[in-house]
């Protein structure tokens, strides 16, 4: 095992809402406030921070880790199972910004009022401060004006 110090970069692309407020989302002139945009960002990859982001399924993780004694689980900080995250494939900085970019899109969809007025959405995986890698989805089938 290693680790990283990864930064993430969101960028949100729509129109800006001009003359409505959304309480908590929006002022106007606003796309969305940057608070909601940290608190999607909190709410579905926020939990990763000093995880470890393992390459295997829940299910393979549940049966390896079980043969695993606590003392071992313990000295591979193991022990604490909210901090390994299933990502079902390797933990690259180019996965990490796929999974990530589609998590916060689903939050998006599901809890932001204004996501008719979004475009798209990029996430950039900093691994260190020099590499990094993104990817950008864009929000199919959401209205928009040209």
């Amino acid at each position: 095992m290693h680790g990283h110090r990864y930064r993430f970069e969101l960028t949100l692309t729509g129109n800006a809402i001009t003359e409505e407020r959304v309480e908590g989302i929006t002022l106007p002139g606003m796309l969305v406030d940057f608070a909601y945009l940290k608190q999607a960002f909190a709410e579905t990859v926020g939990r990763w921070d000093h995880a470890y982001l393992c390459p295997l399924t829940e299910s393979d993780i549940t049966q390896r880790l079980v043969r695993l004694d606590p003392q071992t689980l313990s000295f591979l900080g193991l022990d604490d199972p909210s901090r390994v995250i299933a990502f079902g494939c390797n933990p690259t900085a180019e996965n990490i910004a796929v999974i990530a970019c589609g998590r916060i899109l689903a939050w998006f969809k599901q809890k932001c009022p204004v996501v008719n007025d979004l475009f798209s959405l990029t996430v950039k995986v900093y691994e260190t401060p020099t590499s990094s890698a993104q990817y950008t989805e864009t929000f199919w089938g959401i209205d928009h004006v040209d």
